[in-house]
């Protein structure tokens, strides 16, 4: 694949708009009968027999779940999605909210497309003008909804997205890219800018905690944001994504042990049932 880019990924999920939602599917393939009746065993307690039912709606269609619609777009090698591609992590909505190290109060969400928003389980892409793409659910598909209209509660910047800033910014600039520093100096700091905050305004406020952040990073401090500054900051908040991945991979790996557990204990507890069945049957002779 070329260049993984925001304005990219916005035309990705433009070109999904009325694909199918699947749970724990990332738009690889067309939806079969049998891929849900596989996707049943591997997440039973999502598909009850209801659920499998809805499901059915979407066979003959492409279809993926919320995080599966941003997946899917770094996951293409050119020709088709393979899962995993180039290293790129598995995780859900919730784990690429922790991987994100560009993210804030969806009160000041920036007006650049191609950042996710985010609540608690579900995730979708901002497409600027106010709208969103998100995979909404097993009864909506892919679909287009307005930003105020759904109870997001953050935004952030996808892991491996490159969203292309490279001017200078100084006193007396005003914009998203604006925004997007003071929302990095708080994810650096959350004690900085206290008094405007996010505001897009690059301020006293916002040269004095910049010159604060280059002392620490060990470059000039000229309260000048350039691509050193912006790549300082990077490395300062990008922690260690190898230990987020390897926790996300564990988690799946035990909710899956859970699963399997679940289910012996299920078909153990109908045998104790059907055993004491037949106790009763034979005292009553």
């Amino acid at each position: 694949m070329a260049d993984i880019t925001n304005t990219g990924l916005v035309q990705w999920c433009k070109d999904r708009l009325g694909q199918g939602y699947i749970y724990g599917a990332y738009f690889d393939r067309i939806i079969t009968e049998a891929y849900i009746q596989a996707k049943a065993e591997q997440y039973p307690e999502q598909y009850t027999a209801d659920y499998i039912r809805r499901s059915r709606k979407w066979i003959g269609h492409y279809a993926g779940d919320c995080v599966g619609l941003i997946k899917s777009y770094y996951w293409f090698d050119g020709e088709k999605i393979r899962y995993g591609y180039q290293g790129y992590a598995d995780v859900s909505a919730n784990g690429m909210h922790n991987m994100a190290t560009v993210k804030g109060a969806i009160s000041t969400i920036p007006e650049v497309p191609g950042i996710y928003v985010h609540y608690s389980g579900h995730i979708g892409i901002y497409v600027g003008g106010g709208e969103v793409i998100e995979s909404r659910g097993v009864d909506y598909g892919v679909v287009k909804t307005k930003l105020n209209a759904r109870p997001w509660t953050s935004w952030g910047e996808v892991p491996y997205v490159d969203y292309g800033r490279v001017r200078n910014m100084q006193k007396g600039d005003k914009g998203n890219d604006v925004k997007l520093w003071q929302a990095r100096l708080i994810q650096w700091d959350k004690n900085a800018l206290p008094k405007y905050g996010v505001d897009g305004s690059f301020g006293g406020e916002t040269v004095e905690w910049t010159k604060r952040f280059q002392s620490k990073a060990g470059l000039v401090a000229d309260g000048i944001v350039g691509p050193s500054t912006w790549n300082a900051m990077i490395d300062a908040l990008q922690g260690d994504p190898a230990k987020i991945i390897a926790l996300e991979t564990r988690i799946k790996a035990l909710e899956s042990e859970v699963q399997t557990k679940s289910a012996l204990v299920l078909e153990a507890n109908k045998k104790i049932d059907s055993a004491r069945q037949a106790i009763n049957t034979l005292k009553t002779l």
